[in-house]
């Protein structure tokens, strides 16, 4: 034993005569993947603490779609596109490059409650259910083409401003099997009666556009 601190005592002697110098290394334990490791020198060595966990569940991030229920699959009762549907009919719409949809009225509000940049006029909500049923992702965008019809006949165009102010997500490509709603906004007069809710996936294209009566509820 004597021996041994003899030669522990010499080496030390050893280092310090050659100008060595003791040193410790403290890495970071939440250190970022890819970035270089911080070395740090120190005489006496630095004991590393932990960091601190935040075992709190993160909040989802936002999705570009509202999946409102498990997919269905095509419902025995959709139809293809053609007459004028009741409101809660459903209907198979094929596009021109093989994308395949099922829509569907899921909920209209009339009067809805959102502010109307014009005195006078009340805002319409029709909630529409998109369903990708085929294997091609298509754009959720259905309210680029919609319209309601009053009962003399009159067309009344979506207001764009007000349906992209209230929708909550943003367009995107609908995936197969995937389901969404989507916001259908419109400002009408407050002597309008709508009586029929238009969808247009392609201008003049009859195989592509679909309507569905609508009715104001009884006492709105």
């Amino acid at each position: 034993m004597r021996r041994i601190s003899i030669a522990l005592a010499t080496a030390a002697a050893l280092a310090a005569g050659l100008g060595f110098v003791a040193v410790s290394v403290d890495r970071p334990i939440d250190e970022p993947t890819g970035s270089a490791s911080t070395v740090t020198s120190s005489a006496s060595p630095v004991r590393a603490t932990m960091p601190a966990f935040d075992l709190t569940p993160a909040a989802p991030a936002p999705t570009a779609t509202v999946r409102a229920w498990p997919p269905t699959g095509i419902r025995p009762d959709a139809v293809p596109v053609g007459d004028v549907l009741p409101a809660d009919g459903v209907v198979i719409m094929k596009g021109s490059t093989g994308t395949t949809m099922q829509l569907s009225i899921a909920w209209t509000e009339d009067p809805a409650y959102f502010p109307t940049d014009t005195p006078g006029h009340r805002a319409v909500l029709v909630l529409v259910q998109v369903e990708n049923v085929g294997s091609v992702p298509f754009l959720n965008d259905v309210a680029d083409r919609a319209w309601l019809i009053d009962t003399d006949g009159n067309e009344h165009r979506v207001d764009a401003d007000m349906t992209t102010r209230w929708e909550p997500y943003a367009p995107s490509f609908l995936d197969a099997s995937a389901s969404c709603l989507r916001h259908v906004l419109f400002e009408v007069a407050e002597g309008v009666e709508p009586t029929r809710f238009r969808l247009t996936m392609r201008p003049a294209g009859v195989a592509q556009t679909q309507e569905w009566e609508i009715t104001r509820p009884a006492g709105a």
